[in-house]
């Protein structure tokens, strides 16, 4: 299979389906059923669940006093990693800090992350040029862009651009809701916000890290990730280093930043669309590698785009 043909669905695979979907369930159970997690409050807890928080906040504070920071497994929620310095400092950059990052938002069961990174990488474009952060529709090119692309059965970012490019400009998120599940197309000439891409282009596979920077010191960009085992699906905090990943991409996020870490290390800043409950508050943060592939592929291929 050549990289086109592998980049021409990204969506979700019947394992990643299978895990989101039980985690959802669990994350209902508990949070309730909540349609914007990044504001959704917890239940008054119970007193063995403040203990067990206590008991786990002493477990990361004596960390903090041994110097034991440092990679861990995504596996274990227990462990801590490390602090590091995420704006300028150090050579790293953080778009988030810049304020053209959005809120992180939740896909659902909808194999849809290809929608996710290319309006949230949209967002952060308009925000950038015009100075005001304004929330485009996903529901819109889950519904509208199927040409090449399938709904929530996946995608990719390229071909969402070019439905964007081609006459077909973004309407905003409030008049065209997200819904998690594909539907007719709703888009009409009234919603358009005019805002459309100009062009597009694909970083080259298997780029070096040097590249990554350098497309990162304009804006973010959306990049292609194997997300499909454990390492990163059950990711909860630190820095994700490991040689262990598939060799199959399976997902779209958007890559937001990199930094720097107490101790040197160097890291991929990475806002995925499972949630605030996932990751560091719907973020992962990969180590960089000069060359290859990357952690879970993340350096294996990324999409830039410009404004009309």
């Amino acid at each position: 299979m050549t990289p086109k043909e592998k980049l021409a669905s990204l969506g979700i695979s019947d394992k990643v389906l299978k895990w989101l979907n039980k985690w959802l369930k669990k994350r209902k159970e508990r949070w309730g059923n909540d349609s914007d997690d990044s504001e959704t409050e917890p239940e008054p807890e119970s007193e063995s669940e403040e203990e067990e928080k206590k008991d786990k906040k002493k477990k990361k504070d004596k960390k903090k006093d041994d110097d034991s920071n440092g990679p861990v497994s995504p596996t274990d929620p227990d462990e801590e990693g490390e602090e590091g310095n995420y704006d300028d400092e150090n050579g790293g950059i953080d778009w988030r800090v810049r304020g053209a990052v959005g809120n992180v938002k939740n896909q659902g069961s909808c194999g849809s992350c290809w929608a996710f990174a290319s309006v949230s990488q949209l967002e952060s474009l308009y925000a950038i040029k015009s100075g005001t952060y304004k929330y485009f529709s996903e529901q819109q090119v889950v519904d509208c862009d199927t040409r090449y692309n399938k709904g929530c059965n996946g995608g990719f970012m390229s071909n969402a651009f070019n439905y964007y490019t081609n006459t077909n400009a973004m309407v905003t998120e409030d008049s065209y809701p997200y819904k998690a599940r594909q539907s007719s197309c709703k888009a009409r000439d009234g919603q358009s916000t005019g805002v459309k891409t100009k062009n597009y282009a694909s970083v080259k596979q298997w780029g070096n890290a040097q590249q990554w920077k350098d497309a990162l010191k304009t804006s973010p960009v959306s990049i292609a990730v194997a997300a499909g085992n454990n390492y990163f699906m059950q990711y909860s905090s630190g820095i994700l280093d490991t040689n262990k990943c598939p060799t199959s991409i399976d997902h779209a996020v958007n890559l937001v930043g990199w930094g720097v870490s107490d101790s040197g290390k160097e890291y991929w800043i990475i806002r995925n669309s499972w949630g605030t409950q996932w990751g560091e508050n719907g973020y992962i943060r990969i180590a960089i590698k000069n060359s290859g592939q990357g952690v879970c592929l993340a350096q294996w291929g990324a999409v830039v785009v410009e404004l009309q």
